[in-house]
């Protein structure tokens, strides 16, 4: 996953994930869905060790200066760090799973309008009264509130609030192992 954001004049915060085509794009600061964006990241798949920019301004304008953050999806599942995946929801609750128990996750419905939603351990990954995580949203200024992921799994986490058939990105860091 790969987060650029130009520092040097007024522009999105555009995101690129393995779970969408390398001539899409989707916008950190918005809820709406991926978009069509072939300039973007130069139509070409991102590997482990080189991503491509293409023309559009919002990541590689002439004499622009931005800042990049890369998250590596660890192909070794049992003993990875970050995890990037996709999942389709489901009528009735779900599990996704990383193989282990996150301490972050970001996430995102990639197939229509929705925030960015982010649940971690350190504020507790407190849940709500009827269960829910509360989450905060990176595009929102809100306080935390129940957005969909139910439950914190010591193989992933559980999703339920999705219509069936919606499409979401999701980036996990994994929690250190405990003494």
């Amino acid at each position: 996953m790969i987060i650029v954001k130009r520092t040097d004049s007024v522009d999105s915060w555009c995101v690129y994930h393995k779970g969408m085509a390398n001539t899409e794009a989707i916008y950190l600061e918005s809820t709406t869905t991926k978009n069509s964006q072939p300039t973007m990241w130069n139509s070409t798949t991102a590997t482990a060790s080189v991503f491509s920019l293409g023309t559009h301004p919002a990541v590689n304008a002439n004499a622009g200066t931005y800042v990049a953050y890369l998250f590596a999806h660890d192909t070794d599942a049992s003993t990875g760090l970050i995890k990037c995946g996709t999942f389709t929801s489901t009528v009735s609750a779900q599990n996704v799973n990383l193989d282990w128990e996150p301490q972050f996750l970001l996430y995102k419905r990639t197939n229509g309008i929705d925030g960015w939603n982010i649940a971690d351990s350190m504020k507790g990954w407190d849940v709500d009264r009827t269960g829910a995580t509360l989450n905060l949203q990176a595009n929102s200024p809100a306080a935390e509130a129940a957005y969909g992921i139910t439950g914190l799994l010591s193989t992933g986490f559980s999703h339920t609030n999705g219509t069936a058939g919606d499409t979401y990105i999701y980036m996990a860091i994994r929690r250190p192992n405990k003494p």
